[in-house]
């Protein structure tokens, strides 16, 4: 021990000088800690506005888990950018994919950074295009660098602090989706290309919509007549948009790999949402008609 790495202190008047090692000194917190957890608090309460507004949370088991969206917009509220990497990799048994690393940065300065996998040994990518498998390391590792550094605000906010892309996806069952399409009724009630305001005009479908259409997708479902792709299929028909193309997009931007109805349903226009309605609606019937002919 050198002379340097002592600290005279007086304890009490009167008293002998001691010696302490500066090496255990308590830590130093920066800043006011009582205006800290203010500042923190308040922060945590925009953040479960905007995870609440924008549908970036998703229960896995008990616990609820914040999407990567969710993790950028804290770390644009902190002031924080992010970047990233990524490199294709081999692992000693095999298998393969990609390693993304993400580095989170305050101005010049380097804050934190987070490596993390995508491989194709899991259940979910092992038959996902390379792009695909590419960007969610790199999601991974974004969600996962931006944890390291203000992962306790995601937990004030009541939240895991586990982003949802790193948590392993439960199987699925496939009785909401097929593959092969029963036959051709259920498309041909759509007509492409339906006509609606300029792109800028567009105006959202409403939220009593949205609850219709649940409802009546909720019902064909159960009667199995209605299938995910069935409806991927419908909507594509309306846009006049190429489906293998469109779908292969949306399948690559869900956590699972897998086609949803919930994304498919707030990406609809009033207009579309109105024509689905009515197409529903009539086909419903129809099959309604036809089990009761039958009966």
């Amino acid at each position: 021990m050198t002379n340097a790495d002592l600290v005279e202190y007086e304890d009490e008047p009167g008293t002998e000088l001691a010696t302490i090692d500066a090496n255990r000194l308590p830590i130093s917190f920066v800043g006011d800690p009582e205006q800290f957890l203010e500042d923190a608090t308040k922060q945590a309460k925009v953040l479960k506005r905007f995870l609440e507004k924008t549908h970036s949370v998703v229960k896995i088991g008990p616990s609820e888990h914040v999407r990567v969206g969710g993790w950028q917009f804290l770390a644009q509220q902190a002031g924080l950018t992010v970047g990233t990497s990524a490199e294709a990799v081999t692992l000693e048994d095999g298998d393969t994919g990609w390693k993304g690393h993400a580095t989170v940065y305050r101005g010049g300065d380097k804050m934190g950074e987070a490596d993390a996998l995508c491989l194709r040994s899991e259940r979910n990518w092992k038959s996902s295009d390379t792009y695909a498998i590419c960007s969610m390391a790199q999601t991974r590792a974004i969600s996962k660098a931006i944890k390291g550094v203000l992962g306790f605000v995601v937990v004030m906010a009541g939240y895991s602090d586990t982003p949802a892309e790193e948590m392993p996806r439960p199987g699925r069952k496939q009785s909401a989706q097929k593959k092969e399409l029963p036959g051709t009724t259920f498309p041909d009630i759509f007509e492409p290309g339906v006509s609606g305001p300029p792109q800028d005009k567009v105006v959202s479908a409403s939220s009593q919509q949205k609850k219709k259409l649940d409802v009546l997708v909720g019902q064909l479902r159960q009667k199995e007549h209605v299938h995910t792709e069935h409806l991927y299929q419908a909507i594509a028909r309306m846009r006049d948009t190429d489906y293998d193309t469109w779908v292969a997009g949306a399948k690559s931007a869900s956590d699972d790999g897998e086609l949803h109805w919930a994304p498919l349903r707030d990406s609809l226009s009033k207009e579309e949402a109105s024509h689905l309605i009515d197409r529903l609606s009539r086909f419903e019937a129809a099959t309604s008609a036809i089990h009761e002919e039958s009966a």
